[in-house]
């Protein structure tokens, strides 16, 4: 989890991994760094105010080790998408933040930036997603780790596989193990109730299971994209799934090469 603090003439980032605390609080001196305790002894001042925001697990472990390199900065007032654009030009190796009502993280790997959360969707380019991010922007320097996805060794002789074929009905969830894929246009034009839902049930992460449900993954493996548990997709499935918005993925094996069919 992190969170990013304001109130008249001070800032602050907390970072909160499993087993430990970190943050970063600017004052008149310039930005300072360290344990919660240390940096902020007399805790925060009345009235200030919070943006905060869950990251994978994987991101939230290394961001302490990363520096500070760029805070006080929003999207009202610097553009997000030129900014990008010079980390990119630097060959720059971090992560960049966006705090507030539609947040984003990007990793940056020799300037070369990943998407870890989108406002909307993951599948689209980067500069697009900057101009939809809007809240408070932290660059944080320093070498990040992704995870890799290992890919499955294809079975011998398996039939080719027919594309996505949406059951006629929403089904229900019922094991983690069943996959679903997204009714089309899903992305792009969720009804505000079930993103309501959604951020309800599992937060803002559960968004971003949309854009993975193609029939391919398991709730499991979803889970391990988003950073959510299995059941936490499931509930995002359900929700979904109730709504029209998901179906049960329906495998059509072809029959072998030559076969004829009845009749």
């Amino acid at each position: 989890m992190i969170s990013h603090y304001a109130w008249p003439g001070g800032l602050a980032l907390v970072i909160e991994a499993q087993d430990r605390r970190h943050a970063a609080v600017f004052g008149p001196q310039g930005w300072r760094a360290g344990d919660p305790r240390a940096v902020l002894p007399d805790g925060l001042p009345p009235g200030v105010e919070v943006e905060r925001l869950g990251v994978p697990p994987w991101l939230a472990e290394q961001l302490p080790s990363l520096e500070m390199a760029q805070g006080g900065l929003h999207t009202d007032f610097v553009r997000l998408d030129r900014l990008l654009t010079r980390l990119e030009a630097e060959g720059a190796r971090g992560v960049v933040l966006v705090l507030g009502r539609s947040p984003a993280v990007w990793v940056l790997a020799d300037g070369r930036p990943s998407v870890v959360l989108a406002p909307d969707r993951a599948g689209d380019p980067a500069a697009a997603l900057s101009s939809r991010a809007s809240g408070w922007i932290v660059v944080l320097a320093g070498p990040v780790t992704m995870p890799v996805r290992p890919s499955a060794a294809p079975e011998a002789q398996a039939p080719e596989p027919a594309p996505p074929q949406p059951a006629a009905e929403p089904v229900a969830p019922a094991a983690a193990e069943v996959r679903f894929v997204a009714a089309p246009g899903t992305s792009q034009a969720m009804d505000g109730e079930a993103a309501a839902l959604i951020r309800a049930a599992v937060g803002d992460a559960g968004l971003r299971v949309v854009g993975f449900l193609d029939g391919s993954r398991t709730a499991g493996e979803i889970a391990r994209e988003v950073g959510l548990s299995s059941s936490q997709v499931v509930d995002v499935i359900r929700i979904l799934a109730d709504r029209k918005l998901a179906f049960r993925y329906v495998s059509r094996t072809r029959p072998p090469t030559g076969a004829r069919s009845a009749g």
